[in-house]
């Protein structure tokens, strides 16, 4: 596809309507609100059939696992929408989507390449009461994207990118959800997943079935002015759940009491939360004049411990001596921004929610580079940084 000799469009697409599944369904519900949710189901049951003693229904209902957060082999109705081997382009000059577009020097624009793309929207087929609203999911996966022929000025480029959003799937009011675990679903001889038809080769949602939005780019490679140089990998995600223990500190004593009264132990605390993440790995990065500093492929560096061959370390092979400012290499980082899971469910609590936020930050070396060190001489090695904290 050519629109006006600006935007290129090649690959294989299909919309399927009318699609059906069964898999298991997140309920998003912390065990500590599993039990509420149960008398909730039983009220409604009971509202329904008055005069009717009614008892766990959800379990018997759903099938569910014994700390209410996976129903088993529920059907999932909606649509689907996939997507493979798109190539796109958005500017000017003349693509060969054959050849990488880093590699073709009169293009000036913006550009994705073999790109699969899997979206669908699905409603839980519940009985009524249950007010399950419909699902939307999106994962998407492409092996280059780019800003292209904007000289000096800016340089974008990632590869391994991937995309995934999964939202929706409120049910009971908001008090659980109704999310497929497409992971759940097997299939014989490919991944396991959701199977996407695309007209070309079939793609595979294989969300967990939790609200998400994450971003993971395997190499980015970013030049801003000339002057500002940054390489390596980053992942940001947003929704996954974790199980914790919380250490209670000074409120040790106290529910070292509750917990004997209530014949069970509440130091640590077990808890369910919900992260947004970040992190960075193999990061090298330069600020300065004559940059970057580090540039080349990544063959060498590191020593395979069995047979002692050269083997990529994360960072570029080779040195600009020319360049002059402040180089970091070998840096990574992870932080993490948790709370409890149970307190999202009850919008009036999110005021109070605390936080947990823990960090850790490594630095293999920060140096400045290309200035006579009789002159002057700034280098840190092993740089460690760690937190581990909350707040209300």
């Amino acid at each position: 596809m050519n629109i006006g000799d600006f935007v290129h469009l090649n690959g294989d697409f299909k919309l399927t309507l009318g699609q059906s599944f069964k898999a298991d369904m997140a309920t998003g519900l912390d065990p500590l609100l599993g039990l509420a949710a149960d008398a909730a189901i039983n009220a409604a049951a009971g509202a329904f059939m008055p005069g009717l003693e009614v008892d766990s229904v959800f379990k018997y209902l759903l099938d569910v696992s014994d700390d209410y957060s996976v129903a088993h082999d529920v059907t999932f109705k909606g649509l689907t929408f996939g997507a493979s081997n798109v190539n796109m382009f958005v500017g000017a000059g003349s693509p060969d989507f054959k050849k990488p577009f880093s590699e073709q020097g009169d293009l000036v624009g913006f550009g994705l390449q073999n790109l699969s793309v899997a979206i669908a929207n699905f409603r839980a087929y519940l009985p009524q009461f249950f007010g399950a609203q419909s699902v939307f999911s999106f994962s998407a996966h492409a092996n280059e994207m780019g800003v292209y022929g904007m000289g000096d000025m800016l340089k974008i480029l990632g590869k391994d990118i991937t995309v995934d959003v999964n939202s929706g799937g409120k049910a009971l009011g908001g008090l659980m959800r109704a999310m497929p675990v497409y992971s759940s679903i097997k299939n014989a001889g490919a991944p396991d997943g959701l199977k996407i038809a695309t007209g070309g080769a079939p793609v595979y949602l294989d969300l967990n079935g939790t609200e998400i939005v994450g971003l993971d780019v395997g190499l980015a490679e970013i030049a801003v002015a000339d002057f500002l140089h940054l390489r390596g990998s980053l992942a940001f995600r947003k929704g996954e759940q974790y199980d914790v223990a919380v250490d209670l500190g000074g409120l040790a004593p106290l529910a070292n009491q509750l917990g004997q009264t209530l014949g069970t132990s509440l130091n640590p605390l077990p808890l369910r939360v919900e992260a947004l993440t970040l992190g960075g790995s193999n990061l090298t990065g330069f600020a300065g004049v004559g940059g970057p500093y580090r540039y080349g492929p990544d063959l060498t560096g590191g020593k395979n411990k069995d047979t002692g061959a050269d083997i990529p370390d994360g960072l570029p092979d080779y040195i600009n001596d020319g360049a002059v400012g402040l180089a970091v290499d070998n840096v990574d980082f992870g932080l993490a921004i948790m709370q409890p899971a149970s307190f999202n469910m009850i919008p009036s609590l999110s005021a109070y929610t605390p936080k947990f936020i823990s960090a850790k930050a490594y630095v293999g070396t920060a140096a400045l580079v290309g200035v006579d060190e009789d002159i002057l001489t700034v280098k840190a090695q092993d740089i460690e940084i760690n937190v581990n904290t909350f707040y209300w």
